[in-house]
């Protein structure tokens, strides 16, 4: 999901806002990858937003990987500073069902983890993994998340050595 909705429910503030409200106040390049279940109004926002570059799901399924790491190695190495905010939506419900929105076609835990290495050979000076809900399933998604994040954390340590 984007998470650049204007209003969720009536709400300027909730978790399908808050990006619309970075973006809104702060000065930076927004690159969201694996997008999907996204709604009228977000893509048209994005589609406004020259800042916003956009890779929905389907196309990192339909492309190439190796284009699409390349690509956003490419992004990123222009960057003075880089943020990584995984949210686990992301990935797909058969390998993560307890998030806070499942959608089909997410892609997978692999695909994931080659698009956050990608990312490491920038200036990260943060990383985060958001949407966990581990009470709706037996651990399989906590357990996923928490190998995401190892493996982030390792490839950024790497980049710096």
């Amino acid at each position: 999901h984007m998470d650049l909705r204007d209003t969720l429910f009536g709400e300027k503030l909730s978790h399908g806002t808050f990006m619309r409200r970075a973006m809104e106040e702060l000065d930076f390049e927004l690159v969201l990858v694996g997008c999907r279940a996204v709604s009228r109004g977000e893509m048209e926002f994005a589609r406004s937003e020259s800042r916003a570059n956009v890779v929905s799901s389907r196309d990192l399924s339909r492309g190439d990987p190796e284009s699409w790491t390349r690509g956003l190695t490419d992004w990123m190495s222009v960057a003075s500073s880089v943020y990584v905010t995984i949210d686990m939506d992301v990935v797909d419900p058969a390998s993560a069902p307890a998030v806070g929105n499942p959608s089909p076609e997410g892609i997978s835990v692999s695909m994931l983890l080659d698009l956050i290495q990608a990312c490491m050979g920038a200036k990260v000076g943060g990383l985060d993994l958001t949407e966990v809900s581990p009470h709706y399933d037996s651990g399989l998604t906590a357990t996923q998340a928490a190998y995401i994040l190892l493996e982030s954390v390792c490839f950024l340590e790497r980049s710096v050595l």
